[in-house]
């Protein structure tokens, strides 16, 4: 009998009651033969991953509703051009670092 891998962290038997070759089990008892136990992710840094999401969002909503209050005047000034252009990348910057930040809460779930 050869073991493979199996999703979730699961190894199974391939050739199972004696088939003499490469086979697959028919059971759910010949398909996990043996068991990974995979440890739960640790509960405090996926917090923390969701708490700096959730602060990061808060403050790309406070950005969204100020360029909102600029959009709405008719004319600008350059002081408020600048602070445009400068919230856009603050905005666009936030956005990266919370994608970045879900996409380890991701892997860490998966992986752990």
């Amino acid at each position: 009998m050869r073991k493979s891998a199996f999703a979730s962290g699961f190894e199974r038997v391939v050739g199972c009651a004696g088939s003499g070759g490469p086979s697959y089990p028919t059971t759910e008892v010949c398909l996990m033969q043996t068991a990974k136990m995979n440890p739960l992710p640790d509960s405090s840094v996926l917090h923390s991953i969701h708490d700096s999401i959730h602060a990061l969002e808060l403050e790309h909503g406070l950005y969204k509703q100020r360029l909102g209050l600029l959009r709405e005047k008719a004319f600008l000034t350059e002081e408020e051009k600048l602070e445009e252009v400068r919230l856009k990348k603050m905005k666009l910057h936030l956005k990266d670092e919370m994608e970045r930040l879900r996409r380890e809460q991701l892997s860490y779930t998966q992986h752990s």
